[in-house]
This record gives C-alpha cells, sequence and structure tokens, in this order.
C-alpha cells in the first residue's frame, strides 16, 4: 500500500492514524516513571523528547535511557533530540546533537529516529544513511512556531523530506487565524494525493486543535497527546483524544 508503513506491529498510515505520547521529564527516574504509565494507557507510540533530558548532552547517558525504556515499553519508541529553533528544551549545536543521535542509531535503540528538514545537509544525510542502514525508520521534521506557509510552501516541503529519504513526514506550524488551519489542512488533503510516505500535518495551539482531534478524517498519521507534560502548544490528554477521535470512526 503507498503511503503505509508497519513498526513493530503497528501501522502508521493516511488511513490509520496512530496515537503517540512524548515523555518530557528530566529526570532519569521521571522519564522511566512515565513510560511505564504510558503503558497503561490505549497509545500506539512513545517519542522521547531527549531534549528535556538534564544529561542530553552525554551519549552514553542517553543511551541508558532509551535501553531501560525499551525494556519498559513493546510500543514503537521515536527518538528525538529537538534542536532550539524548533522547538527544542535546550540549546545545543546540530554537531553535538547529531552525534548523540548518530550513537543512538548504531546502537540501534529507537524504532524512528527524529531528523528536522533544516539541519545541514551533510548532517541530514549523515544521520538518514545511518538510519535506514540500522533499519530505523525517520521521521523528518519541519517547525514553524510564528506562521503558516501558504499551502503551496507546505507540500513543498513535504516533497523535499520525501525526496531526502523521509520515511514519514511531519509538518508542524502556528496558525494565527481559522483560515491558517484551514489552509494548513487543505495543504494535507492535497499533499497526500502526490506525497508517497505517511504525513502528519498538526496546526498547533487552541486554534489549531482540530487537527490533531481530527486527524484521522484529514489523513495525519500521526496525533499527538500526552498524560502529563505536553511537548507542543495544542496537545491534550491522550485518553481524551482517543475518545473524541473514536466519534469519526
Amino acid at each position: 500500500m503507498r503511503g503505509k508503513i508497519i513498526v513493530n506491529g503497528i501501522e502508521i498510515s493516511k488511513n490509520k492514524t496512530s496515537i503517540c505520547v512524548p515523555i518530557v521529564q528530566a529526570e532519569a527516574e521521571g522519564i522511566l516513571n512515565m513510560a511505564q504509565r504510558i503503558n497503561k494507557y490505549k497509545v500506539d507510540l512513545i517519542e522521547w523528547r531527549a531534549d528535556y533530558f538534564e544529561c542530553a548532552e552525554e551519549a552514553g547517558k542517553v543511551n541508558e535511557i532509551l535501553c531501560s525504556i525499551r525494556r519498559l515499553t513493546d510500543k514503537p519508541l521515536i527518538f528525538t533530540y529537538r534542536g532550539a529553533a524548533e522547538g527544542g528544551f535546550i540549546a545545543t549545536s546540530d554537531k553535538l546533537r547529531a552525534e548523540v543521535a548518530l550513537s543512538v542509531i548504531e546502537k540501534n535503540l529507537p524504532h524512528m529516529v527524529d531528523i528536522e528538514l533544516n539541519n545541514e545537509k551533510n548532517i541530514l544525510s549523515e544521520l538518514v544513511n545511518a538510519a535506514h542502514k540500522n533499519n530505523i525508520y525517520v521521521v523528518m521534521s519541519n517547525h514553524d512556531f510564528e506562521k503558516t506557509p501558504s499551502p503551496q510552501e507546505i507540500i513543498e516541503r513535504l516533497l523535499q523530506m520525501e525526496s531526502l529519504g523521509a520515511d514519514i513526514a511531519k509538518i508542524a506550524v502556528m496558525p494565527r487565524g481559522i483560515d491558517d488551519v484551514i489552509l494548513l489542512l487543505d495543504a494535507l488533503n492535497q499533499a497526500n494525493k502526490i506525497v508517497g510516505i505517511p504525513i502528519t500535518a498538526i496546526s498547533m495551539g487552541k486554534l489549531g486543535l482540530v487537527s490533531r482531534v481530527a486527524a484521522n478524517v484529514f489523513g495525519s498519521c500521526i496525533t499527538f497527546g500526552n498524560i502529563g507534560g505536553e511537548s507542543a502548544p495544542g496537545q491534550i490528554r491522550a485518553d481524551k483524544l482517543r475518545s473524541v477521535m473514536g466519534l469519526f470512526e
């Protein structure tokens, strides 16, 4: 099927929206407690936001946490070390984040790794190649916390992600009004007709909530909820998210 991948038994496609919960705690104990808590919820994926981790700059400690998370849950795991320019919790250099990500990838610890589209070309290609060499799926992402680009620009970015080797293309933008939410959803609808990989497209904040709770209507392959600690503006509790999404099934 075009635009579909299977990750540890979970289908991710425009026809099967997965609910992902981020882990955003700073200390190891809190991170692992959250991984255990997530197991009690009906969610599909876990995203560990390593940029929130107090030892995020130490590859060895990052690897230890990932190993522990894998022991605590069988849910597919996305590793994300977000840069500050795209909403990351701490400011670190692209080079350092890439080094930590490569260490994680080479030890084959996550099922998926988030790689930002705006990385330097050599860093981006190195991370993508390493991920695919280790059979790890690439979620390529792009975030705009100031505005919503035109549908044409959104589609061009998604197509660029596909051409650069993404397995899933993710874009999150900030609406200034309801028209921007409609623009994002229109771009997603158009992109799903021409982009050959699964897409997740998010309109952030309260205005964009419909893009999260009705992701399964609009063909967004992943939607993000939380069970304590949001990683982006507009996330709601995962149990409420599941309940509302069920109204559209």
